[in-house]
């Protein structure tokens, strides 16, 4: 969890220079987003991110809005959902800077459902891709 925490706070402070190039509209809503996270508002922090993970948008914040939504869900204790928004992270953008997190969040979601077996070989895959 620490390292969840870390990796969290390290993908918020790296966002000041992409947020720039995102409109103002979508960036306001995920400055909200990014707020209510850190209060730890996270089904308010959903319905934020929820709109910005939408295919229509194409600014350098998406890939984000995608991991801090099922950042989100794991939080709000909806695993099923946050599983989605990754593995849709991960379809629409393998090639994002901070993918190996996401993969690493998506374990801690296998693990908090109780799958052992497939968290554990998300964990070796997060290894392999290191």
């Amino acid at each position: 969890m620490i390292r969840l925490t870390f990796i969290f706070f390290s993908i918020l402070f790296s966002l000041n220079v992409l947020a720039q190039t995102a409109p103002a509209d979508y960036q306001q809503a995920y400055q909200k987003g990014e707020r209510a996270l850190r209060d730890k508002k996270y089904d308010l922090a959903r319905e934020y991110f929820a709109p910005l993970t939408s295919a229509r948008y194409q600014n350098e914040l998406v890939p984000y809005s995608h991991y801090f939504m099922a950042l989100a869900c794991l939080k709000s204790d909806r695993l099923a959902e946050s599983r989605t928004y990754l593995r849709q992270l991960e379809s629409r953008y393998p090639n994002w800077s901070k993918i190996a997190d996401a993969r690493y969040l998506y374990a801690n979601v296998l693990l908090e459902e109780d799958q052992f077996t497939a968290g554990v070989d998300a964990l070796n895959a997060c290894r392999k891709h290191a």
